[in-house]
């Protein structure tokens, strides 16, 4: 806990490289409703609203998964969005954040990152390395499905 009693937030950062053009990545991962194409069990049920603001509706065995679209900016090729609290999953304050940087013509780097309230999960280490595992696995579908042409 902070001084103030505020619980501390964990955050993961995971970068990697896709040898794609930035442009080609963008179109992609700008799309919110588009996760279940590259990200392996993810079922986007629907997506109401569009850009910043919009809600996906995911398929989670414990119910609905909901996340908004918090920033999405194509001048740094970045978006954020944000778990909302009454999803069912046991982290609180989550949100994640993914930013490409061109990397010459034919590649990019790909920083996921998120962040959550430690105190809104039982073993937050865990959690973080849980976060790491899906971020990498949504960053491996992504280049799986870039290759596919």
């Amino acid at each position: 806990m902070a001084t103030d009693g505020t619980p501390l937030t964990h955050t993961d950062v995971i970068v990697e490289t896709l040898e794609a053009p930035l442009a080609r990545v963008w179109a992609i991962l700008s799309d919110h409703g588009s996760i279940g194409s590259y990200v392996a069990g993810v079922k986007v049920l629907r997506v109401e609203g569009e850009g910043v603001g919009a809600i996906r509706f995911i398929a989670n065995p414990a119910g609905e998964v909901c996340e908004r679209l918090e920033t999405l900016d194509a001048g740094t090729h970045s978006f954020s969005y944000r778990v909302l609290d009454h999803s069912p999953i046991e982290m609180k304050d989550y949100v994640g954040s993914v930013q490409l940087k061109a990397l010459g013509a034919d590649a990019c780097e790909i920083q996921w990152s998120g962040r959550f309230a430690t105190g809104s999960v039982a073993n937050p280490a865990a959690q973080k390395a849980g976060l790491g595992q899906f971020y990498r696995g949504a960053i491996a579908g992504l280049r799986a499905l870039l290759a596919k042409g």
